[in-house]
């Protein structure tokens, strides 16, 4: 088995490889959140793992754990904020807490730096909560089902590593006279080294997976209005219909079409007419519930689904509120834009039971309104 110093070393090998490698996934991409900060918490953690050697070196041995704690402490809480922000959970107000905690922490790992055991029971309940909080956090509330086991991946070795750290806290509250043999063991430090190469690893499927999970995102939304796209629609459209045929209830469809859209671009331009579509999307995902489905057809035409055809009258009311509520004025850029839209709505199993039958009848429907 491997001495001490030789697993010291190899640590800081890895995780001086860990850190090259988050280091060239946010360069990858620097706009993904979180991985910035897991960059310098690795960083961070080869300075620690390398600082018992160098203060030893001079002679120093207690201040090389005082420093060593403190910057694993540092490390720690990093990785904590590096997982909120990958997962998209942002407060500044969480940053007012670390003025208060580290230098806490910082004065325990000072008083007690000549006493392992009382420093790993202060210190080390410390970081197994946080280990544990960071795996919660990659695994709450995931997409999809794919996005769950690779998130799920990472949270697994941050609880091992809350593990490993809960076996020293236990044997430091046991205050057994040789709690530096039984912490300082090969088996202890593998695993810390098990863990560096699993992180690492799963941090980049995690990249891997936020990047397809956005590229597929992109590929369903309309990139003008940020309504979902003619790709989005027909699934929506293939689900509606898979679920009213399983139920029997049946669903609606309604085409709306700005009238004369061309004369607001030729009279006042392209921008403004981009940001009346805009405006649009707005007002339509105001207007519909949350079980609807509004999308954008392409050009000035929209789409919206309600879940519930519900009768005729509820039907054609629903279909004129939208037309009232998207011909009021606009205020774009200091010009006040009137436009009118017309409608056509069909139902499922009375106008067809495909959705090309669906889309047919009710385009058929809103020119006839335009005209």
């Amino acid at each position: 088995m491997f001495d001490i110093g030789t697993l010291m070393i190899m640590i800081v090998l890895v995780a001086s490889v860990s850190a090259l490698i988050l280091f060239m996934l946010w360069r990858i991409d620097t706009s993904r959140q979180g991985v910035f900060l897991w960059f310098i918490a690795s960083l961070l953690n080869v300075v620690a793992y390398g600082s018992p050697m160098a203060f030893a070196a001079i002679e120093r041995p207690l201040d090389g754990i005082f420093f060593n704690n403190i910057v694993i402490l540092t490390s720690t809480f990093l990785l904590l904020e590096g997982a909120l922000r990958f997962r998209e959970y942002h407060s500044r107000w969480r940053w007012l807490f670390a003025p208060v905690i580290l230098p806490v922490l910082a004065v325990i790992a000072w008083l007690f730096r000549d006493d392992a055991a009382s420093r790993y029971a202060w210190l080390d309940p410390v970081s197994v909560t946080v280990f544990i909080a960071i795996a919660a956090i990659m695994v709450y509330r995931p997409a999809n089902r794919q996005q769950l086991k690779v998130y799920g991946l990472t949270a697994s070795f941050c609880l091992f590593m809350a593990v490993l750290l809960a076996i020293r806290w236990v044997l430091a509250i046991r205050s057994s006279n040789d709690i530096e043999a039984q912490v300082f063991n090969p088996y202890m430090f593998m695993g810390f080294i098990l863990f560096t190469l699993g992180w690492t690893y799963s941090i980049m499927l995690a990249c891997y997976q936020r990047a397809y999970d956005n590229i597929l995102h992109l590929a369903r939304e309309d990139a003008l209005t940020g309504l979902p796209n003619r790709r989005s629609i027909d699934e929506a459209l293939n689900r509606e219909i898979l679920r009213s045929t399983r139920t029997g209830n049946p669903f609606a469809l309604i085409l709306l079409d700005l009238n004369d859209f061309k004369v607001v671009n030729d009279q006042h331009g392209h921008l403004v007419g981009d940001e009346l579509l805009q405006t649009i999307a707005l007002r339509l995902k105001d207007r519909v519930r949350d079980a609807d489905f509004v999308g954008r057809l392409g050009g000035d035409e929209f789409l919206v689904i309600l879940h519930d055809a519900g009768t005729e009258t509820d039907r054609v009311t629903a279909m004129h509120r939208l037309q009232k509520y998207l011909c009021d004025p606009y205020q774009i850029q200091g010009h006040e834009l009137r436009v009118g839209v017309s409608a056509g709505l069909s139902v499922f199993g009375q106008d067809g039971e495909s959705a090309d039958e669906l889309l047919r009848s009710a385009d058929r429907r809103m020119y006839r309104d335009k005209s």
